[in-house]
């Protein structure tokens, strides 16, 4: 069976290589620092699943998501957004892209684990 795909999205390295980490022997991997870059992966390659940084600098996490949602070809993808920010407001922004988990940095490996089997349950 094939790997299921996760594209990784975050302007940090250390979170790119702390994800990347937990990630690697159950999934195939694609990372980048940039949601330009990350459009373009997509398109590409159509990742079985997203997970996204809120905080990035040139568009934040949430519009990017929305805009994802905006396209027929990538409405369906499911996201788990990862943030340090934890304030009621952005989680419940978040919540209303759909399809998506919301988890608080710093990620304990086991959380992120269950929302990724769970959003990619067949």
């Amino acid at each position: 069976m094939d790997k299921k795909s996760i594209l990784v999205i975050d302007d940090e390295r250390i979170n790119l290589s702390i994800l990347g980490a937990m990630l690697v022997d159950d999934y195939e991997l694609m990372v980048t620092k940039s949601v330009y870059t990350a459009r373009e992966l997509i398109q590409e390659n159509q990742p079985d699943l997203i997970l996204l940084d809120v905080v990035m600098p040139d568009i934040n996490g949430i519009e990017f998501a929305q805009s994802l949602r905006q396209d027929t070809n990538t409405q369906h993808l499911p996201i788990i957004f990862i943030s340090a920010d934890t304030s009621e407001n952005t989680k419940n922004s978040a919540q209303a892209v759909g399809n998506c988990y919301y988890l608080s940095k710093p990620i304990h490996k086991a959380l992120l684990l269950k929302a990724v089997q769970s959003l990619l349950k067949d």
